[in-house]
């Protein structure tokens, strides 16, 4: 009787042993896959991954019909100045012109300039395209993030 418990105490050892194992090795490979889990199986590296940085494009206006607007806004904070600084087309807009200056090296500019000087800013209206790169741990030690001015524009003028 005592040999028949030992054995099954035994193979109960090595079969949790093996599921522990297995649970455990599951653990780190996922660290390969996109989202790092598998449920139930988690990655046991908690709090190591960071969120990536973001980039985005906002537009700045400096000038309104010749009044300038003291400090320039960003497009998404100019309630007042734009009929709808919130409207997500256009910043559907705003990031396809940034991206194509950035990616496409300036092709398809000019249509896209066109439709939000058109669409969304007010006439006569200077204002700069300008690339916002966040980073959580550096905006996290310094509480800044970087701004880059890509391009000015005067929709009066008609030309960069």
């Amino acid at each position: 009787m005592e040999t028949h418990l030992l054995r099954k105490y035994k193979r109960l050892k090595r079969l949790s042993f093996l599921v522990l194992t297995a649970y455990f090795g599951g653990g780190v490979c996922v660290e390969r896959l996109p989202g790092h889990e598998v449920y139930p199986v988690f990655s046991w590296f908690l709090f190591t991954h960071v969120p990536g940085e973001s980039l985005w494009f906002t537009v700045v206006i400096h000038k309104v019909d010749g009044q300038a607007i003291d400090p320039p806004v960003d497009y998404q904070d100019a309630a007042g100045v734009v009929p709808d600084p919130h409207s997500v087309t256009a910043n559907y807009v705003i990031q396809r012109l940034g991206r194509d200056i950035v990616y496409r090296h300036g092709r398809g500019v000019e249509r896209i300039r066109e439709l939000l000087e058109r669409d969304f800013l007010p006439p006569n209206a200077e204002y700069d395209l300008v690339r916002v790169k966040y980073h959580p741990i550096h905006s996290w030690k310094n509480g800044q993030v970087q701004r880059r001015v890509l391009r000015h524009y005067s929709s009066a003028e008609g030309a960069p």
